[in-house]
């Protein structure tokens, strides 16, 4: 007789195990999709509705955008008490109205007149125009009636030597009134070598200076600055910054300025002493072959929530090229090898903006890594550097 073999239960294992995990990888990549295809169907609605609302702003007259009236609660006031809400007053945003009439021809309305349907994106977002400009931007329904985030980032090496170590820059510009920015993703190019140490808690691995410019509320006319080391947390790859706003010190006459970023009181308008916010940077580190990145999130809380920026901002962080600023520890960031252009590609999220969805962020990230790194000088002329030996008097290497 012919005997017969099952599959034994390892193997059973095995295949399920495999299905698992290809399982993921589709799940995975599904899920990527989605997002990708959302933020395109939002992209496209924005643009028909821009042009849509362009027409119908030529159409009508007195020309005007159909928009909806901004003072829901019928007090003669555009503040904070309107839904949504106005924090920084007036400054020209305004809900899209879909059931806007033309004001010389009221049988005509925006929808569908000037656009085929409502689109369906409409139902996850809010979109708004602008209207001193025309521009239209989508933002999160109930999201109050800011312009949407105005950011640059330029990002700058000390060494652009290729191989050597560097310190590195960022330069993020954001300006009053409009959407403060809540998270900001840096890609790092492929070829840079950044952190990948566990430093102990407290190693100081940078530094942030913020800059509050003349336009900002508590001291007008003076630029304002609050600085901060940056400082390892133990865990690799993952540090933090945690300025007190309570020391903001005037870059013109050295006084301090106790109340930049202040606690908002009950009544929502006293303000105490700036409290001490915590901004959290995380390092995805790049290979030689795939880029990495660099998220920095910006703390909101402890009552100092304020969905706008209220002067210009600029921040400053700088990465140190060894931890400590110390030559003799291994370095934070290592040029890569090979002569070439490297850009630093920068989105952001807002306060305003619909979840997962990223804005692009302006500004100069190009960096030009040239030439051959210049030699370190050596602390001691009887070690030839970078082979830990011994130089004898007849120029041959001797091991330690």
């Amino acid at each position: 007789m012919r005997s017969e073999r099952g599959f034994t239960l390892v193997e059973l294992l095995a295949v399920m195990a495999i299905i698992g995990i290809l399982a993921g990888v589709v799940a995975g990549s599904i899920s990527g999709l989605g997002a990708s295809g959302q933020n395109a169907q939002i992209q496209s609605d924005t643009r028909n509705l821009a042009t849509a609302a362009d027409r119908f702003y030529d159409d009508s007259f007195p020309q005007t955008y159909p928009v909806v009236n901004p003072d829901t609660n019928n007090d003669g006031e555009l503040d904070g008490l309107d839904s949504p809400h106005l924090p920084a007053g007036d400054v020209n945003v305004r809900l899209i109205d879909f059931d806007a009439r033309l004001p010389q021809d009221p049988t005509k309305t925006f929808a569908p007149d000037y656009i085929k349907d409502i689109p369906n994106s409409a139902a996850l977002v809010s979109y708004r125009v602008v209207t001193t400009t025309g521009d239209v931007f989508p933002a999160a329904d109930g999201a109050p009636l800011i312009l949407p985030s105005n950011s640059r980032l330029n990002v700058a090496a000390d060494d652009t030597e290729t191989g050597a170590t560097s310190t590195i820059t960022f330069s993020l510009i954001m300006s009053k009134n409009w959407a403060a920015v809540e998270l900001l993703k840096t890609q790092i190019p492929a070829g840079y070598i950044i952190g990948g140490q566990s430093l102990p808690t407290g190693a100081e691995v940078g530094k942030l200076d913020v800059f509050f410019d003349v336009d900002n509320p508590w001291k007008p006319g003076h630029i304002l600055k609050v600085s901060a080391p940056v400082l390892a947390t133990g865990r690799a790859n993952k540090w933090e910054v945690s300025p007190n706003y309570a020391t903001a010190v005037s870059e013109a006459d050295g006084n301090v300025v106790g109340t930049v970023k202040g606690a908002l009181q009950a009544d929502g308008i006293t303000r105490n002493p700036g409290p001490t916010l915590t901004h959290k940077l995380e390092i995805s580190p790049a290979t030689t072959d795939t880029p990495g990145t660099i998220n920095l999130e910006i703390d909101r809380s402890q009552g100092s929530l304020v969905e706008h920026n209220e002067s210009r901002e600029t921040w400053v962080l700088k990465i140190f090229s060894h931890p400590d600023e110390n030559n003799l520890n291994d370095p934070l960031i290592t040029n890569p090898n090979q002569a070439a252009v490297y850009r630093w590609i920068s989105e952001e999220h807002s306060t305003i903006q619909v979840k997962d969805v990223f804005e692009q962020v302006a500004g100069r990230p190009g960096v030009v890594d040239q030439g051959r790194p210049h030699s370190l000088p050596n602390p001691n002329p009887n070690v030839n550097p970078g082979t830990g030996h011994h130089r004898a008097d007849n120029g041959y290497d001797i091991p330690e």
